[in-house]
């Protein structure tokens, strides 16, 4: 029973740290929702005070849920969402492909980025090719934009850059890292 505290914790610090980064333009911070949390009454009434306490600007931050989410309660989903859109925050639908999947139901969620799971980015000699030109078929449709997990090799972020999809994540950039690491990584990359 400690995941709605729990997860307002991470909320609250990840948007806190974003801030405090020694930065010169505000970066976008994606932190994972999950379901319960989606689900609770008062998750809306603790992201407005994550984002008045913390000062993050809304529109950098980017939620980030799995397709799990539809298969509860699809009203309260879609109540919470649109609450969520309508303070700027960006919400990305992750591990896209993975779980339980309902076009029509996406069809009626307001969401800004589709993720490519890793197992799709992993088997691409394999033919998950095909699997990842129907995920982009299917953001380009619904105006959004693509962001591929799991990249660890510069053929597979050149692969998938000529494919389209707008943006990388994975170790062949960074690994996670504490915060005082990040900061030291994020001047390293300005050089």
């Amino acid at each position: 029973g400690t995941i709605h505290d729990i997860g307002a914790w991470v909320l609250h610090r990840a948007c806190i740290d974003a801030v405090q980064l020694p930065v010169d333009d505000p970066i976008s911070m994606s932190v994972n929702v999950s379901l319960i949390q989606l689900m609770d009454d008062g998750f809306i009434r603790a992201l407005d005070k994550v984002l008045e306490s913390s000062g993050f600007p809304p529109e950098k931050l980017h939620l980030e849920i799995t397709e799990s989410v539809f298969a509860d309660n699809r009203e309260t989903v879609m109540e919470n969402v649109n609450a969520i859109k309508a303070r700027n925050v960006q919400i990305s639908i992750d591990d896209f492909g993975t779980g339980f999947s309902s076009l029509s139901q996406l069809q009626s969620l307001s969401f800004d980025h589709i993720k490519i799971d890793r197992a799709f980015v992993q088997n691409l000699e394999e033919g998950s090719d095909t699997i990842i030109r129907a995920t982009l078929l299917i953001a380009r449709e619904f105006g959004c934009k693509t962001i591929a997990e799991g990249i660890e090799t510069e053929e597979h972020a050149a692969r998938l850059t000529a494919m389209g999809v707008d943006g990388l994540q994975g170790y062949l950039y960074a690994r996670p890292l504490p915060f005082s690491e990040l900061v030291t990584w994020k001047n390293k990359e300005k050089r």
